[in-house]
């Protein structure tokens, strides 16, 4: 990144015009990582479109004073993009959410499937969410995104069901199994709102298949190849992307 392009993450409560001094882990990092200097200027975002270019005024053991300018807001996209995920093995979880963030998805929904491997305890489950709210603002400092994803507790499957009423469109992606590719499966007009699920390695079990469908989810496809779910989720919010931004222009 280079020093042009450096940005801090204000959180909406703590955002003010002028003066500010920040403090903990952003403070830390402008102020121990990268090593800046009064005079040095960067571009505050709140991760709800709100973004200001600011200058450092001073530097001290506790935190960096800055002088924020007024700020512009930027457009939120015409169609929201919920990216749910069955919880991978490993720590493939956070890859997901990082990828998922700098594809600029509205938000992730971490997923209890039948068949998936992991299962985290409620302390367990806490430290993690937490931990993947910051990996998500470390992607949008780096990548320059104006808008956080929210990031969801870890769902159960029946639960999930159950919010299917929520987005315009819910689209099941599958790894066996007759389906379209997701530019075939848009709506005219296209939707506000889409969730696009993601299986765990395993896939789907027939039940959970039926049951979204049932709900109005549609099936499709991401290939021939049975792709690892980090890979999976990078090939399917590609694919809806350039079918949104095709069908607009």
């Amino acid at each position: 990144m280079s020093r042009a392009n450096l940005r801090a993450y204000l959180p909406p409560e703590s955002w003010a015009e002028g003066a500010i001094y920040l403090t903990g882990r952003e403070a830390h990092h402008l102020r121990d990582v990268l090593r800046l200097r009064s005079g040095a200027e960067l571009i505050c975002f709140d991760g709800r479109g709100r973004e200001a270019a600011a200058r450092v005024r001073s530097l001290d053991r506790k935190g960096v004073a800055l002088e924020v300018a007024a700020a512009r807001i930027v457009p939120a996209p015409p169609c929201e993009v919920t990216l749910v995920a069955a919880v991978p093995a490993n720590a493939k979880l956070e890859q997901l959410v990082d990828q998922a963030a700098q594809m600029g998805v509205a938000a992730f929904i971490p997923l209890q499937t039948a068949r998936t491997v992991v299962r985290l305890k409620a302390d367990q489950r806490a430290r993690k969410l937490e931990r993947l709210r910051q990996v998500a603002i470390e992607a949008a400092k780096q990548c320059g995104i104006p808008r956080l994803p929210r990031i969801d507790p870890i769902t159960p499957w029946k639960e999930l069901l159950g919010r299917f009423s929520e987005p315009d469109l819910v689209l099941l992606c599958l790894v066996e199994g007759a389906a379209g590719w997701i530019p075939q499966a848009l709506p005219q007009p296209l939707p506000k709102r889409v969730w696009l699920l993601i299986g765990p390695e395993g896939d789907w079990s027939p039940e959970e298949i039926r049951e979204a469908q049932a709900q109005g989810a549609r099936t499709v496809s991401l290939g021939p190849t049975t792709l690892r779910c980090e890979t999976a989720a990078v090939a399917a919010l590609a694919q809806l992307h350039l079918a949104l931004q095709s069908a607009q222009s």
